[in-house]
């Protein structure tokens, strides 16, 4: 997972904070590269020219800063990328800094470093803007972002133009915020450094700042121009191809023990060398305030959280469907000093998010990503997994929540139809800047199989029916048991994959099942605001 810091200022170059460069390290500790330089406007001609000058009508001062974590090329390619790194610091070239995964474009699929690829079409289609005096670059600049298929945030400074242009995949997966200056500058960062201003950007198209100097006092006003969707033929490549066949996992799955997670399972023994095991990561917590009771008669909190226990009876189902298979449970038990020592950075990481549930969201998966607990012989291990399964957007696509049943339940398949459809258009604003926050925190990468877009697209043309089972004859699990309508599809496709038991889970809340939700004796609800007082 990258990192990325940017500032534009119209007086000076704002130092980047020591806050945020520790920050982007713990995202990409493979590399870190910093930038600043100043655009200015000669007094003898009308045109932007970068360099230094004393008699100029205005200036920007660019500053950046972009880490890396490499997953993909036989080398590391550092950020921000350019063509020509002397002209870098001085302004006299493109650069990109990009935080994501690009599977294929326009249906191809892209080999070797993918930010590479980036960069060199976005130039190239700058380039053809610039030559052609085309009226509307950043239309064909939108439109090639939107050709590129895969999770991505990203910032791209052309020279042609003199414009800056940022944005998040249409889905949210990866961070993107921004904050304004008291002055009027502009910064925007995958992390925050304070809980001051900052505001996630949406995830509805492509942002640009016309970096004109002929008004030096003027704000740097953000301008969208929204995404055109990539044609539906268009099928991502799903998995990365990453070096040589080791038994050592190279990947790891954020394991609750539900049906999600457990068919990314699954399917991940399809597609990887046998000889390679597979980590399932599986947090608990000491919870005070329902754990009481269980520590002082010598049980351990952890062993009694609903998740251990699903994903022990998960894990045996994987053992049974796949035996050649090498599959490490990895135990993350988390005491309660442990996460008050951790819990300022997640309010921080958080940000511009900041209530109770939020918290109680982030911490599980804060510490899950970390990745360290104990496996199978209780010896303390630490996955060496740089990419992390997630089973998010199941629910969304499928009809997973309990707020799904009610919909039917209150208002037939059409009730339900519009309760998925919102739960799809807020994925970004809601959960997947925040989470890709955390979970980058630790040098991982999340990847989220289920927000395909491919698969998303298919999901949201088919019929109900094809998706859940409301209002329709159930069938069976081996146990005779009628199987739940919610995700009736992926319960289906567990029965057909060998996985019983795992096909008749039901829908647990991430904070329940670590038992992350109200860590403190006093009452709280989850829409609560974490304040200053509780900080």
């Amino acid at each position: 997972m990258c990192g990325i810091f940017l500032c534009l200022d119209r007086s000076n170059v704002q130092p980047v904070t020591t806050a945020i460069k520790d920050l982007l390290r713990h995202r990409g500790p493979d590399s870190q590269r910093h930038i600043s330089f100043r655009l200015i406007r000669h007094e003898s001609n009308d045109t932007l020219e970068q360099g230094w000058d004393s008699a100029n009508h205005g200036s920007v001062h660019v500053s950046c800063v972009s880490s890396v974590l490499s997953l993909r090329g036989d080398r590391i390619v550092a950020q921000p990328i350019t063509k020509e790194v002397d002209d870098l610091s001085l302004g006299k070239s493109s650069f990109l800094c990009w935080n994501g995964e690009a599977w294929s474009f326009g249906g191809a699929a892209i080999r070797g470093n993918d930010s590479s690829h980036v960069f060199n079409t976005l130039c190239h289609i700058a380039k053809i803007c610039r030559d052609s005096s085309c009226e509307f670059p950043q239309v064909a600049l939108a439109e090639a972002i939107a050709a590129h298929t895969g999770p991505f945030a990203f910032v791209f400074y052309d020279h042609l133009s003199h414009r800056l242009y940022c944005g998040r995949d249409f889905l949210g997966r990866r961070s993107l915020l921004y904050k304004r200056g008291l002055d009027g500058s502009l910064y925007i960062s995958s992390v925050p450094d304070d809980r001051d201003g900052w505001q996630e950007f949406e995830a509805d198209g492509l942002y640009y700042v016309d970096l004109d100097l002929s008004g030096a006092s003027s704000n740097f006003d953000l301008q969208r121009t929204p995404y055109k969707c990539c044609d539906e033929q268009y099928a991502s490549l799903r998995y990365t191809q990453i070096g040589t066949s080791s038994k050592e996992a190279r990947l790891a799955v954020l394991f609750s023990g539900g049906i999600d997670c457990t068919i990314l399972a699954r399917l991940s023994h399809d597609i990887l060398d046998a000889d390679e095991s597979i980590d399932l990561l599986n947090v608990a917590f000491e919870n005070p305030r329902v754990h009481g009771r269980a520590v002082s008669s010598g049980r351990s909190p952890y062993e009694q959280c609903p998740d251990r226990k699903t994903a022990e009876s998960s894990l045996k189902q994987l053992q049974a469907a796949c035996p050649n298979r090498v599959w490490r449970l990895v135990r993350i038990n988390v005491p309660y000093t442990e996460f008050v020592a951790h819990r300022e950075s997640i309010i921080d990481l958080i940000y511009p998010h900041n209530t109770e549930m939020d918290l109680s969201i982030a911490a599980a998966l804060y510490f899950a990503a970390r990745g360290q607990g104990l496996a199978e012989d209780q010896s303390l291990y630490k996955t060496p997994a740089r990419v992390l399964l997630s089973g998010l957007g199941a629910d969304e696509l499928f009809g997973g929540y309990t707020r799904h049943a009610t919909a039917y339940n209150r208002g037939g398949l059409s009730a339900l139809q519009e309760e998925l459809a919102l739960d799809i258009s807020r994925l970004g604003k809601r959960n997947l800047g925040r989470d890709d926050r955390v979970i980058s925190h630790w040098a991982k990468e999340a990847r989220y199989p289920f927000l395909d877009e491919y698969l998303v697209n298919w999901a949201l043309s088919a019929s109900l029916w094809e998706k859940c089972g409301f209002g329709q004859p159930c069938p069976m699990d081996d146990s005779g048991t009628e199987l739940d309508p919610a995700k009736m599809l992926l319960r289906c496709l567990a029965l057909r994959a060998g996985l019983g038991s795992v096909s008749n889970e039901k829908k647990r809340a991430i904070q329940f099942g670590a038992r992350t939700a109200k860590m403190e004796v006093r009452k709280t609800k989850g829409t609560q605001l974490l304040t200053k007082s509780q900080e």
